[in-house]
């Protein structure tokens, strides 16, 4: 499975949460990918996350996304959604 760091706060999130998944990923003794992203330019990080998103999601890996606040959720999930992976047939 690959696990992406995503160290990003939109400014909204608490202080210090972008530095989790670096932490989460210590504490497991792993090595990750890490997503850059610019803390002061919200747009641009949102599309580095999600062309990184596009990217895994595309060629079928197994990912788990840590780090940062709530803000990564979306262009994963826009990634995931476009991707068409693992979408739940109702």
């Amino acid at each position: 499975m690959k696990i992406v760091n995503v160290p990003m706060i939109n400014g909204l999130g608490l202080k210090g949460s972008e530095e989790m998944g670096e932490k989460v990923l210590a504490k497991l003794g792993i090595d990750g990918e890490k997503v850059d992203v610019d803390i002061s330019d919200v747009e641009s990080s949102e599309e580095m996350i999600y062309s990184k998103a596009v990217d895994v999601f595309g060629k079928g890996e197994k990912v788990c996304f840590v780090g940062g606040d709530h803000s990564i959720t979306y262009p994963i999930f826009k990634a995931f959604n476009e991707a068409k992976i693992g979408r739940a047939h109702v």
